[in-house]
């Protein structure tokens, strides 16, 4: 159990970590599951994160000039206090009062009368907060903005709302596990479009889920869990999931379809890890055959063949995660998307010949972008003279050019893409 002493002052230096140095939320919290003071830290470098572009600007008025670079620890922990005037509404003068605690903490004990005159400027002046920005960086904005000028407000909003938790059961009845979650008073309520899913009124750790050491739940968003429904799967038939980590559609597939024989591959040695854990905590390895290889190139990760289903939940920008993994809007860059789009379209070429005649490729992301989304499906549907589209007939999300794209905050899902090939000469 890992405890952090000023939460505060912790969530001011992993800020800096993301803001300046470019680590990810996922690296900088693996070690902080539970503990005294971690809720709150991540309650203030989430929140901190997610108004980051709104707050950075009201920071930059109430100061005269930036701080130095070997300060820049200040400048996100004056953020931080923004962030708890503004949205965590704690009083005034316990703001105030604990900055000067972090100042300290953070070894910058020069900085307690400055952060203290900062923070009562803002107060005294009662600066409105301007959120017309959107708090997103302006390049991510007129993307979206043009590929949805219906919707681009609605997604916006999404994206800085609080993600919601979803979970799916397993080796049990939705029903059996409503009633477990009841008794142990965690509000919750079954979910449409999956059978398993299940809606948690308010977050929880995962600890607290009745048999979550058991494996008797996997926590994952509604919008991931609609990929079982979209593979005509039987028992005996061979299926490749690329890009897997951390297995939570490849862990689902094994436990719908009881039978086949499952292909995972990813690249990431560490991210690895989670698919090995959460099919020994699931108990599904039979079946599963693992791999660490580069999926644009076949030849490395497999000489089985042909499949008949493949899953390519591909790397993407991740703008429609962007409420659960608020610091894609500071790693996100615009000049990353061609260069995923690249790599999206040597995954679908170097893994199609794999697939046999008749069989299906499901194409997924966590994107809202139409160039990573249908752009894609439209240039291969272009390239392949064997590939037809097998429409999806679904009540989630809506359909476009190709496939079918979930906003964030439609059903309280996440943004997602799904798109269904068939090979057929």
């Amino acid at each position: 159990m890992i405890s952090v002493k000023n939460p505060r002052a912790q969530a001011a230096k992993l800020l800096l970590k993301i803001v300046d140095q470019g680590f990810s939320l996922n690296e900088l919290l693996s070690d902080y599951q539970d503990g005294p003071g971690v809720p709150l830290m991540k309650e203030m470098l989430y929140g901190s994160l997610r108004w980051y572009y709104a707050l950075n600007t009201l920071l930059s008025e109430l100061l005269n000039k930036p701080l130095r670079n070997k300060d820049r620890d200040v400048h996100c922990l004056l953020i931080i206090g923004l962030y708890e005037l503004i949205y965590m509404k704690t009083p005034e003068h316990a703001v105030v009062s604990e900055m000067v605690n972090a100042t300290h903490a953070l070894r910058k004990s020069w900085a307690k009368g400055f952060c203290n005159g900062v923070l009562r400027a803002f107060i005294r002046e009662d600066l409105k907060f301007n959120d017309e920005q959107w708090a997103h960086p302006s390049w991510m904005l007129e993307v979206i903005k043009k590929s949805y000028p219906e919707h681009w407000q609605v997604i916006l909003e999404a994206n800085n709302a609080r993600a919601p938790m979803f979970i799916r059961v397993h080796g049990c009845t939705r029903d059996e596990y409503l009633k477990r979650l009841a008794d142990v008073e965690i509000p919750a309520a079954e979910t449409p479009f999956c059978k398993e899913g299940i809606h948690l009124a308010k977050p929880c750790a995962v600890n607290d889920l009745p048999g979550f050491a058991q494996g008797k739940v996997f926590v994952q968003d509604l919008a991931a869990q609609l990929t079982p429904s979209l593979l005509p799967l039987k028992p005996g038939m061979k299926v490749l999931d690329l890009c897997s980590a951390p297995g939570g559609k490849a862990t689902h597939l094994l436990a719908k379809y009881p039978g086949i024989e499952l292909w995972l591959c990813d690249k990431d040695e560490k991210r690895f890890e989670r698919v090995n854990e959460n099919l020994k905590r699931l108990k599904l390895e039979k079946g599963a055959h693992c791999c660490i290889a580069d999926a644009t190139r076949p030849k490395s990760y497999t000489t089985e063949g042909p499949f008949d289903a493949i899953l390519l939940d591909a790397p993407c920008s991740a703008l429609g995660v962007i409420r659960r993994h608020p610091d894609i809007k500071l790693l996100r860059r615009a000049e990353d998307i061609d260069a995923l789009v690249t790599l999206q379209r040597e995954l679908l070429t170097a893994n199609w010949p794999l697939l046999k005649k008749g069989g299906t490729l499901l194409y997924a992301t966590c994107s809202i972008l139409p160039a990573e989304n249908q752009g894609n499906m439209t240039w291969f549907l272009d390239q392949h003279e064997d590939a037809k589209e097998d429409a999806i007939d679904a009540q989630w999300g809506m359909p476009v050019t190709h496939g079918r794209q979930i906003f964030p905050g439609q059903d309280a899902m996440d943004g997602f893409y799904y798109c269904r090939l068939q090979k057929i000469l």
